[in-house]
């Protein structure tokens, strides 16, 4: 073998040698990228609440154990403070204070009893004399079965519109208020 041809291989082997043993780990991908690992939802229940001490967390939510929890102010807690007072079920994750970012809720009592959260809607129908038969039904907002209601005079002009309602025994809406209006 020439001195070229056997320097050139020692060469490429030593080389070869040199990156197989080298003591840095391989990136398999890019690097100094990390993805976010995204928070866990959560599921509450308890009765809002207006602080008043924080800006950022004017509300909070109190459990059935008297602990509150701070609830971070967006669009959806916006739209609760107006529900002080009421049993909400709320969805969401926790930030880094402890405190609970709401992406959504669901009115579950005013009062002290337990009402219906959703929207009233209009559905007409044609009897057998093609005369209109107009019935209003309660689409709940957490996609459950739609119930058939009889709305006070109060409510229809406020057909579309998200609300909480309370029901009596026969589905006269006895009670109701507005959702984010």
């Amino acid at each position: 073998m020439s001195s070229l041809r056997f320097t050139t291989t020692i060469l490429a082997a030593g080389l070869l040698a040199a990156s197989a043993c080298s003591d840095s780990p391989k990136a398999s991908g890019p690097t100094g990228i990390l993805a976010p690992t995204p928070a866990a939802s959560a599921t509450l229940y308890g009765v809002i609440s207006k602080t008043g001490r924080d800006p950022t967390h004017l509300l909070v939510l109190v459990q059935t154990d008297g602990s509150q929890i701070s609830l971070v102010s967006n669009a959806e807690t916006s739209s609760l403070s107006a529900l002080e007072g009421a049993g909400v079920e709320v969805i969401g994750t926790f930030d880094s204070d402890s405190s609970f970012d709401v992406g959504t809720f669901y009115v579950r009592e005013m009062h002290g009893a337990a009402v219906l959260d959703g929207v009233i809607l209009e559905e007409t129908t044609w009897d057998a004399e093609d005369a209109p038969i107009i019935t209003y039904l309660l689409q709940p907002s957490d996609g459950s079965a739609a119930h058939v209601i009889s709305p006070s005079a109060e409510m229809l002009p406020r057909l579309g519109g998200r609300m909480w309602v309370l029901l009596d025994d026969n589905g006269a809406a006895t009670q109701f208020g507005m959702i984010g209006q």
